[in-house]
């Protein structure tokens, strides 16, 4: 039955999507990053292609705005970065392991990149941001509501995909926080403004229950952010303190003694791991340090072992843990330098964006301010995760170019500001015609006068 109606969903936003480009992308980044298809308990499926096909046939009228794409820092710097990643994929001597992951990379980059085409006023952008935190909201909800229900859990596994462990979840969660604060100013029904407000306060709830070690502190980074942002800081503060004690006081005897282990990382088996590979990641280098050992992480957990000691002991996919020396490992020291500029000039710009807007356009610059606030988290959190592939980070870019543009085409049509218009000074009054002074009258004169009026007869 749930099947049914993911399928029915699905197919009702293909047909609108043909339609309406703008509906059909939507529908494709909720269903990416909801994945109503794994809560449905849906094995193997093709929805996504269908919604991808359905944006692109209705997408198709829209390629004049194919320009669109090179008009902003942040989409041209995506498209670079696609060139070292495809390099390192032509020359791995793995291909096995580089080729499953690259082709869908390579597919949700195409998709990607067309936000900025299909996403062209404000109006939808606002529908973009709103659909981010409604898909990654429902997530949290889903999870935080289930753990607060019975009384504190901790999550091992994730909701599926890009978010199938606790730690992928968790860093999933933390990119979609700033998206469902900020939502709530931007929705004007109350309903809405109380659906976000829940998914806030259920995220900070799932966040926590996951026991991931990054995506707490990352949390805790944006909460900084939060209270650095707001005007009522004592009220935030309150705020803040009230959506993570419920969760937090659940789950506080298994939550303190995770976290504690932040101080003494060799005495716990999955830091000590950590650090290990992180010395193997150092021998790396030298030799892979150009082009990588291929794009995806997989061909990289295969070269792994043979600097790492004692690797016949453990048969698990290990990964770098860094998503910059992921990067770096996997696609050379290009691609890292590209993806870092990328990821690091958003967040610039989004700040001075979000400041320029708030005497203007307060709710503009709510939106810049969920977008940093989004990629700060996703900065912290991936120091400590391997995200090369993340589609919904790569999604996250990609609407910040849109953004850019948006506000560069508002910024052209819009009246200069008095001060900078040149004023011509009014005219200057006509001049006055000279007027005759009166004669000046001594004493002499006014008694003379005087006494001629008295000597004249009355009449």
């Amino acid at each position: 039955m749930r099947l049914m109606v993911v399928a029915a969903l699905v197919a009702l936003i293909s047909i609108a999507g043909i339609a309406f480009p703008e509906v059909g992308m939507l529908g494709y980044i909720w269903f990416g990053q909801m994945r109503p298809d794994i809560m449905a308990y849906s094995d193997y499926n093709r929805f996504s292609m269908f919604l991808a096909i359905a944006v692109l046939i209705g997408g198709a009228r829209k390629l004049s705005g194919l320009r669109w794409i090179f008009t902003n820092p942040f989409t041209i710097l995506f498209l670079l970065l696609q060139f070292p990643i495809l390099v390192s994929v032509l020359m791995t001597r793995l291909p096995s392991a580089v080729w499953p992951k690259y082709i869908p990379f390579l597919q949700m980059s195409l998709m990607a990149l067309l936000i900025p085409v299909i996403i062209d006023t404000k109006e939808r952008f606002k529908w973009l941001i709103l659909t981010l935190a409604f898909s990654l909201g429902g997530v949290g909800f889903k999870f935080g509501a289930w753990g607060m229900f019975h009384g504190g859990v901790q999550f091992s596994q994730g909701v599926g995909g890009m978010h199938s462990d606790n730690n992928t979840m968790a860093l999933g969660l933390v990119v979609g926080l700033p998206f469902c604060w900020y939502a709530v100013s931007l929705v004007k029904p109350y309903w809405a403004k109380w659906l976000f407000a829940i998914f806030t306060f259920t995220t900070v709830a799932a966040i926590l229950m996951t026991h991931s070690r990054a995506g707490i502190l990352s949390m805790g980074l944006q909460f900084a952010y939060f209270f650095w942002r707001s005007r009522r800081k004592l009220g935030i503060l309150v705020l803040l303190v009230l959506m993570a004690a419920p969760a937090f006081l659940l789950t506080l005897d298994s939550l303190v003694r995770r976290m504690s282990t932040l101080g003494s990382p060799i005495d716990e088996s999955s830091a000590a791991q950590r650090v290990a590979v992180l010395r193997a990641c150092l021998q790396m280098l030298p030799k892979y340090w150009l082009v990588g050992v291929g794009f995806g992480a997989d061909a990289f957990s295969r070269v792994l072992p043979e600097y790492l000691p004692n690797s016949g002991e453990t048969q698990q996919r290990l990964v770098a843990h860094n998503n910059w020396l992921q990067m770096w490992l996997d696609s050379g020291i290009l691609a890292l330098l590209i993806y870092s500029a990328l990821i690091l000039s958003a967040v610039f710009w989004l700040g001075r964006a979000g400041k320029r807007q708030r005497q203007t356009a307060p709710l503009d610059s709510n939106v810049s301010f969920a977008m940093q606030c989004s990629l700060i988290g996703f900065c912290l959190g991936s120091t400590f995760a391997s995200r090369t592939n993340y589609d919904l980070i790569y999604i996250v870019l990609a609407s910040v170019g849109t953004w850019y543009n948006l506000q560069k085409a508002q910024a052209a049509v819009l009246p200069l500001p008095a001060a900078a218009v040149a004023v011509a000074p009014p005219p200057a009054p006509p001049l006055a015609m000279p007027v005759a002074q009166p004669r000046p009258v001594g004493l002499g004169r006014a008694l003379r006068s005087a006494g001629r009026a008295l000597d004249r007869p009355a009449r």
